[in-house]
């Protein structure tokens, strides 16, 4: 995505100043993607004459597990130390834009992106999910679900994801909704497909061993979960109403 912006400064620029151009959602305070310009204008900030304009050309890709939703397109000017400029009448430090959207992505046999553990498996009558993803990350690891509807939920769910350790504790808990609450399950669409994504922080005082996530989908209102039906080479996978996730924590 390709933003063109035209800057006028007021007066002389004491500091050189890096833009940022966020793929944003203002009620979550989130950036989903954001790239960054070292020079706007393709010169140093403090070079800047107020009798003339400069243009900053800024190109940010959408990650390809968004979700399928509207986006706010917002942008920011930083010192080299990252501290934000005041933009009036802004909470959160930037200048918005205009709102993008996005469709889902296509499930099935073309689709562009694959889980890398395949786990095939119906959740209730109306989802499916086809595997997910568990990723390192600094901030703990990042868990992907790929759920491709088999027709439109009745329901909006609520994810579960429970961390249990090697002995069968319970010791963390992330419950929400699938897409940051963005789309909820009732919106989803026969065909599409529908990468949940989400950071699981870890306790800090973890032992080597290996853990286990359960992750499972149930109903808000009732506390009822959808059952879960795996595909027979899969079932390993699973036990109950959840999948489960090894995650080993080196000695």
């Amino acid at each position: 995505m390709h933003v063109r912006l035209f800057w006028q400064p007021t007066g002389r620029l004491d500091a050189d100043l890096h833009s940022f151009l966020h793929i944003y959602t203002p009620g979550q305070k989130r950036s989903w993607a954001v790239t960054q310009n070292m020079n706007p204008g393709g010169i140093p900030t403090s070079s800047w004459l107020p009798s003339l304009y400069y243009v900053d050309d800024l190109r940010v890709t959408a990650p390809e597990d968004r979700p399928p939703a509207s986006f706010t397109l917002a942008e920011s000017l930083a010192d080299v130390g990252g501290g934000p400029l005041f933009v009036p009448d802004s909470e959160d430090g930037l200048i918005y834009l205009g709102e993008i959207g996005f469709q889902p992505l296509k499930a099935g046999w073309r689709q562009r992106v694959q889980a890398q553990t395949a786990t095939p498996a119906r959740f209730g009558e109306e989802l499916t999910l086809q595997g997910y993803d568990l990723l390192a990350a600094p901030g703990g690891p990042i868990l992907r679900l790929f759920w491709a509807p088999t027709r439109t939920p009745a329901a909006d769910y609520t994810l579960f994801v429970h961390l249990y350790a090697p002995d069968g504790t319970r010791i963390a808990q992330y419950d929400g909704p699938p897409l940051a609450g963005l789309v909820p399950t009732s919106g989803w669409q026969p065909e599409g497909l529908y990468i949940d994504r989400r950071v699981l922080p870890l306790p800090g005082d973890l032992t080597g061993g290996t853990y286990t996530f359960q992750v499972g989908l149930y109903r808000a209102d009732t506390g009822e979960r959808l059952p879960i039906f795996p595909e027979p080479q899969v079932a390993g996978h699973f036990s109950g109403d959840a999948l489960l996730v090894p995650l080993v924590i080196p000695e």
